[in-house]
């Protein structure tokens, strides 16, 4: 059985979106996450087409290793992978 620690990717949506304000281009590819962390269930989006946000490369049934940060919004990221996420809903 495989032991996972960090946060487990369980589930990805990508969807094309039209009035992103960030966006140059007609449509834009918004990813969203399912993540299982510490008994949480974590909703975290994030803009695929960003040149700069890698995040569009996470795969389901992988774990990774993200800082959060609450500081200003609440943000999933890591410089090793040059992921940054927005949490949109976190339960138990």
């Amino acid at each position: 059985m495989r032991s996972y620690s960090g946060y487990v990717v369980t589930e990805k949506k990508s969807s094309l979106v039209a009035d992103e304000p960030t966006c140059l281009y007609a449509q834009c590819e918004i990813v969203t996450y399912t993540l299982l962390h510490n008994g949480h269930k974590i909703i975290a989006h994030c803009q695929a087409f960003d040149p700069m946000n890698r995040c569009g490369t996470l795969m389901v049934g992988e774990s990774y290793k993200f800082k959060r940060d609450t500081l200003v919004g609440d943000f999933l990221s890591s410089d090793d992978l040059h992921v940054t996420m927005s949490v949109k809903e976190e339960h138990l």
